[in-house]
């Protein structure tokens, strides 16, 4: 499971999951307006390092999408689960878009510490590519 990146995203969150003084995974979650303009999708993932690739590896993933109209209770959620990581000492994140265009926020994610990009090519972009999107 993947958190995606679109011109919908109106704002994405990221934590470190500490145990035992190392970090073993990490979560992300992203709040995206639906296309009908009426509800927010809130998508999180959960990953539980195997090795230490970035890309390509066997890390195990889990996650979940949340539709709902209340955009400020999806902002409240993400919010405790950053102050739950950050208390126990993890490195966390929090990106809103508020008045950015898309490639201004775009920017700041990519300038983000925890970011990470992978070149590939046309073939690869839309093999990760999922068959049908929500909302």
């Amino acid at each position: 499971m993947s958190v995606e990146f679109t011109e919908r995203t109106l704002a994405i969150w990221y934590a470190d999951i500490e145990a035992n003084g190392a970090t073993v995974g990490n979560w992300i979650a992203s709040i995206e307006q639906v296309l009908d303009g009426a509800d927010y999708l809130l998508t999180y993932r959960f990953r539980w390092y195997r090795d230490e690739k970035i890309f390509d590896s066997d890390d195990e993933r889990s996650g979940a999408t949340l539709r709902t109209p209340e955009l400020e209770k999806l902002i409240a959620c993400c919010r405790a689960m950053i102050e739950h990581h950050a208390a126990r000492g993890s490195k966390t994140y929090e990106l809103m878009r508020g008045n950015d265009s898309m490639q201004q926020f775009f920017d700041r994610l990519v300038d983000s510490p925890f970011a990470h990009a992978k070149q590939v090519s046309p073939e690869e972009y839309e093999s990760f590519r999922p068959k049908k999107r929500r909302g």
